[in-house]
Formats: C-alpha cells, structure tokens, sequence
C-alpha cells in the first residue's frame, strides 16, 4: 500500500505540474496572439518595427548622456551658488 500511495501522489504532482505548464502556454499564447496584432498594426501605419527598437535605443542612449549633462551642470551651478554664499557672508 505504502509504494501505491506514493505513486498516486506522483502521480498527483505530475498532473498538478500539467495543468500549471497547459495555463502557461495558454497565457503565453495569448500574449503572442496580442503581440501578433500589435505588429500588423504597426505594418498597417508604414512603422517598421525593427527600425522603431533602433530609434528608442538611440533615445534611450541620448537621454542618459542627456541626463548626465543635467547632473553636471547641477553640480557646477551648486558650487556656484556656494561661493556666492560664501562671498555674501563675508561682506
């Protein structure tokens, strides 16, 4: 009885694992169908979608150098600002 009952757990187990991996390729599937209709809608408007990756690839590098400058220059007006406060405390 003992080697039955941990077959019909395996058992169970395998057919839990099943029915979890069928809801994953279920969901997965339907994540292509959306992707799917989202990339004819794209070739419908003259948007070639490998192009549009490329060009948020580029925006995405131009804003980090962007922002970079940002900092720099927040620094330096900080520094700025300090001697300004320094020069003013000491008149």
């Amino acid at each position: 009885m003992d080697s039955l009952k941990r077959l019909d757990k395996a058992v169970g187990r395998l057919i839990a694992a099943l029915d979890k991996e069928r809801a994953r390729a279920k969901e997965a599937s339907g994540r292509v169908k959306e992707l799917e209709k989202l990339l004819k809608r794209f070739e419908k408007k003259g948007v070639d979608p490998a192009a549009l990756s490329g060009t948020v690839d580029t925006l995405r590098k131009e804003n980090k150098v962007l922002r970079s400058k940002m900092n720099k220059g927040r620094e330096s007006a900080e520094r700025l600002l300090a001697r300004v406060r320094f020069l003013e405390e000491k008149q």
